[in-house]
């Protein structure tokens, strides 16, 4: 069996290798709802590689260490991402996911990380792990060792122990996805997040790639939408006069927009979008905090999790 996890042979799996917004990408996709390809290295690739560093840096010990201050805890995550940068991963895994990134027929790609706990109902871990976009080949295999190092960084251990998370929970999945050149990107919650009204979707919309506004530079739309007719009950326009796009160097700019007044998303956008985030809720169970983007007039889900703070 290959190391990585794909759509093809999800069902060989025990998704707690996988967990997180990953296994959900596997459970929506299998759906027919357009999600972009990728492939997924488990924890259980993760566990091999970074079990004899952390034995060597003694780092349970040092992880249990309660009086250590942030100062002390980034130096620790500096020793143990040169020793995880300098360590070669096992060949035949390096061969499977180069062989996998030519399978999704892309230049380049999205490297994103997603801890064991992460998405889940009584956890937000939003941004606390590395992502890195616009990856050639070439450089795979040393951001997918800087996502495993971000584990380790002194933001997320204040964060496990704060939270009293258990040594054993150190694990993380990453996943390699294809790149959406998307022209307008969101997110929509299936719930109301504020009102916690579960009569209303809010969608939020922007021009340009998906981490446009986490750059700061971009504030989205705010579209209030009745979930039983799909109604817009309300919009909120920003006027957004940057957009942050993919070049012919596969480098991310900003270009200015020249009619920055409209709205982001259509009537017949906003009913796609609703439609989708309806069945993803019905999938999931659950209100589902979602994230989608347009590439040429094509609708992608590129995760779904579940709203923490309902």
């Amino acid at each position: 069996m290959t190391n990585l996890i794909t759509l093809k042979n999800s069902s060989n799996w025990n998704l707690k290798s996988v967990w997180g917004k990953w296994a959900s990408l596997i459970k929506i996709k299998k759906t027919w709802i357009p999600v972009p390809d990728f492939f997924i290295i488990s924890t259980d690739i993760f566990e091999k590689f970074i079990r004899e560093i952390l034995i060597s840096w003694d780092f349970e010990k040092v992880y249990n260490n309660s009086s250590m201050d942030y100062q002390e805890l980034n130096s620790i995550y500096n020793k143990i991402k040169e020793k995880i940068m300098e360590t070669t991963i096992d060949k035949k895994i390096e061969e499977n996911i180069l062989n996998a990134i030519d399978d999704l027929n892309s230049d380049f790609v999205a490297i994103r990380s997603s801890w064991i706990l992460e998405d889940g109902v009584k956890n937000s871990w939003a941004w606390q792990l590395d992502s890195h976009l616009n990856i050639s080949k070439k450089e795979t295999i040393r951001y997918i060792k800087e996502c495993w190092a971000s584990l380790f960084s002194a933001r997320s251990l204040y964060y496990w122990k704060k939270h009293n998370i258990n040594f054993d929970k150190f694990k993380v999945a990453v996943i390699v996805q294809k790149i959406v050149e998307s022209q307008i990107s969101g997110v929509i919650f299936t719930v109301n997040p504020i009102s916690k009204d579960t009569n209303e979707l809010i969608i939020e919309a922007w021009n340009g790639l998906w981490e446009s506004v986490v750059s700061g530079k971009v504030i989205p739309d705010n579209i209030t939408v009745d979930k039983r007719n799909m109604k817009i009950l309300n919009y909120i326009r920003s006027t957004q006069e940057k957009w942050l796009f993919v070049n012919k160097s596969w480098w991310t700019e900003w270009k200015n927009i020249i009619n920055n007044n409209l709205n982001k998303v259509s009537q017949k956008q906003v009913e796609q979008l609703c439609s989708i985030a309806i069945k993803i809720e019905k999938i999931y169970k659950m209100p589902c905090d979602i994230e989608w983007a347009i590439e040429k007039e094509v609708l992608y889900i590129l995760q779904s999790r579940a709203i923490t703070t309902l």
